[in-house]
This record gives C-alpha cells, sequence and structure tokens, in this order.
C-alpha cells in the first residue's frame, strides 16, 4: 500500500509481462513453400503428389508442397543441392536441418 501526500492510501499491483519466445511455424505437408529458380531456362519439377511446377526462367518463384521441399531434401536432389532451386521461405530455412545443409550454399547465391 502506497501513501498519497493527503492520508489517502491507494493500492497499487505491480504488473509483470514475461516474454514467450515466438512460436515456430509449424508446417504440413500441403504448406505452401516459396521456391525461387536459379536455373536459366525453363524448370520442371514432378511432385511427390504426381503434381507438375514449372519455373519460367531466372527469378520465377513458385509455390511448391511443404513435403515436396522435404522430400527433395531427403533425396539430396539437385533441384536444391546443384542448386536449381532456392527456398525462400525463411522459417523452413530456420529449420535445423535446412539451416546446416543450405545456408552457406544460399548466401553464395544471393551475392
Amino acid at each position: 500500500m502506497a501513501q498519497r501526500k493527503s492520508g489517502e492510501t491507494t493500492n497499487q499491483t505491480k504488473t509483470t509481462t514475461t516474454s514467450k519466445s515466438p512460436r515456430k511455424k509449424q508446417f504440413k505437408n500441403d504448406t505452401p513453400v516459396l521456391c525461387r529458380s536459379v536455373t536459366h531456362g525453363g524448370l520442371t519439377y514432378l511432385g511427390v503428389n504426381g503434381m507438375r511446377y514449372d519455373w519460367g526462367g531466372y527469378g520465377d518463384i513458385r509455390e511448391i508442397p511443404y513435403q515436396d521441399v522435404v522430400s527433395l531434401r531427403s533425396r539430396k536432389s539437385a533441384f536444391l543441392y546443384e542448386p536449381w532451386l532456392i527456398i525462400e521461405d525463411k522459417d523452413v530455412m530456420e529449420k535445423p536441418e535446412f539451416a546446416r545443409d543450405f545456408k552457406d550454399m544460399y548466401e553464395l547465391c544471393r551475392v
């Protein structure tokens, strides 16, 4: 209890805020992930689900499902390891398995 000059008393409540760590984005198999072509000329990828994804040329960006991005990584596909595509989704690239494999490579591609 704090006392005012006039003799009145007031209740003071101390408010504390806790900072929560930001929640990591959750990915489902069909979560769209932006991928940019770094290949001159057209590029086509046939996804796990049988869908066809086309990029017209260097710099084109398309969404492909997260399950396809995971599949490309697990198969060490040239699409990601040459690379022909760059993953543009920051949340995907912050996942340890992606950061470990691609961080240095992608820095070189962005120069």
